[in-house]
């Protein structure tokens, strides 16, 4: 997770995107199977205050409970 994560900031700053649909299908050790989408950042309409500069492993964390699963991640801005 903390390398896709980092590629889709990558994809963020690289490509001026705004990310805000994200469907993941499935999740193994080593893969993300996920479905994102979005759109370019428009100036007029989007008001970006910060970037966010990469994920950390600083505190972060995956767990399933409650039947689904959570993630706590922390990222630099």
């Amino acid at each position: 997770m903390f390398e896709w994560l980092n590629e889709l900031v990558f994809m963020v700053s690289a490509d001026r995107l705004l990310l805000c649909d994200f469907e993941v299908r499935s999740v193994s050790d080593h893969e993300i199977d996920a479905t994102v989408r979005g759109e370019e950042i428009d100036p007029s309409r989007h008001d970006i205050a910060l970037e966010i500069k990469a994920a950390t492993y600083h505190e972060m964390a995956i767990e399933e409970r409650d039947g689904g699963w959570y993630a706590r991640v922390i990222f630099d801005v």
